[in-house]
């Protein structure tokens, strides 16, 4: 009977992705306007490609875990990821609504409640509504509740066909650039102006399942020491280094490159034989990895509240400091909780 492990070190990874993105907020145009080296600049301004991180990563752990549960109910999926991000998405609006209250109509607010504000085309005006980054919430949304059917088809499928489809989907993120799709900068191809943005991003949430089927059924039976995987792995995290200090927006149409290196990253890191997944599964990246989703979606908010309260500017460097606190509190006191008590329901719920 095949087994399957924890991957930890994929939770470590989430909160760099997290951080990156952090850093497209709060830094990018700050080291813009002050001349700050290029490649700082750059590495600040393609932040927001820890989005397709995330993306990747989402697919990716939601097979692994499939596999590994595959007497899972569809109910009790759907329940497990609304208990996951729900909570902390709402206390996220409750805490943005003071700044936002006046922008609001019923149409945008029962949007962003029911999490579907993204289910639109790219240029759409309500998608940054309420919390300007929940757009990719929306966007995961749309995922998960395919998400069952994907299942089927990894279920069914052979390694070779998901070696095709994986190939496929590369040759999407790369030609079309899709992980350039995001609302407030112009769309990469005007093929797509009138494909609604969750299925824009659908390649790289399908990268992620197609190539987890492959490395699970294929994949992992190919033995890398740890040497030998260490090695692969510096040199992937190197290149997307070297293209994410590169890329401007003269060359923003390569930016799939640092797309499919994540996902050879997130590969390579599965197989846990590195240095590389000994460091991220420490605990205390553990513990930010966990809290990486409450970093991600608390940004705006928190923000708000400091640029309400007219702190000293040399106040403003600690911003990500309190808003990586406040989210471990975040993570350890409702997030964690609800999704224990939530668990303890779907099992008694699915035991009658």
């Amino acid at each position: 009977m095949k087994t399957y492990s924890k991957i930890d070190c994929l939770t470590g990874l989430r909160f760099w992705a997290s951080l990156w993105v952090l850093f497209f907020h709060s830094g990018a145009s700050f080291l813009s306007t002050h001349g700050y080296p290029p490649f700082l600049v750059n590495f600040f301004n393609n932040g927001h490609l820890g989005v397709p991180l995330f993306f990747i990563l989402s697919g990716w752990v939601l097979a692994y875990s499939n596999f590994k549960n595959q007497n899972q109910s569809t109910f009790s999926f759907y329940s497990k990821r609304l208990a996951r991000i729900y909570p902390v998405y709402l206390v996220a609006l409750l805490i943005q609504l003071p700044f936002v209250f006046d922008q609001l109509n019923e149409e945008k607010s029962v949007k962003v409640l029911f999490l579907i504000q993204s289910w639109d085309f790219v240029d759409s005006p309500d998608i940054h509504s309420w919390i300007m980054q929940a757009w990719t919430l929306s966007v995961e949304l749309a995922f998960y509740l395919l998400s069952p059917l994907f299942f089927i088809l990894v279920n069914k499928s052979t390694y070779w066909i998901d070696a095709i489809i994986v190939s496929l989907l590369i040759f999407c993120i790369l030609f079309f650039n899709t992980s350039m799709c995001i609302p407030g900068v112009p769309i990469p191809s005007t093929l797509l102006t009138h494909i609604p943005l969750p299925i824009l991003r659908f390649p790289e949430f399908l990268v992620g399942i197609f190539g987890c089927s492959f490395f699970i059924k294929k994949g992992q039976y190919w033995k890398i020491n740890t040497f030998f995987n260490t090695i692969l792995l510096t040199l992937v995290i190197l290149f997307i280094l070297l293209l994410a200090c590169t890329i401007n927006q003269t060359t923003a149409n390569q930016t799939g490159f640092i797309t499919i290196s994540m996902f050879f990253l997130i590969y390579l890191l599965s197989a846990n034989q590195s240095i590389y997944s000994s460091i991220l599964q420490h605990k205390s990246l553990l513990l930010l990895g966990n809290a990486s989703f409450a970093i991600y979606i608390l940004q705006a908010p928190i923000r708000n509240y400091y640029n309400y309260l007219h702190l000293p500017s040399y106040m403003i460097f600690a911003y990500p400091l309190v808003l990586i606190l406040f989210s471990i509190l975040i993570y350890l006191k409702l997030e964690y909780p609800v999704n224990k008590k939530a668990l303890a329901f779907i099992s008694t719920f699915n035991s009658h």
